[in-house]
């Protein structure tokens, strides 16, 4: 089992050592820099964009208690990308 993340709120899955993979919906469309998972069911993914027009940056944090099945984003407020 294999996770990776990436643009667009990439999330992709493998379950037979990266042979294939299947997108799984991330519920943001932003960059994401890196995944983990604690344990089978919980996860987070993180990364960021940047506001158009400005150097201010927002951090994104995504998050599964379902092992990956759904992704949902959690609030960030102030938390910098």
């Amino acid at each position: 089992l294999g996770w990776a993340c990436g643009d667009r709120g990439t999330i992709l899955r493998t379950e037979d050592g990266g042979s294939t993979w299947v997108v799984v919906p991330s519920s943001v469309d932003c960059r994401l820099d890196s995944l983990w998972f604690a344990d089978a069911r919980n996860g987070w993914a993180v990364g960021g964009y940047e506001l158009p027009g400005s150097a201010r940056r927002v951090g994104v944090v995504v998050a599964t208690s379902d092992g990956g099945v759904t992704w949902r984003r959690l609030s960030t407020l102030g938390l910098p990308w």
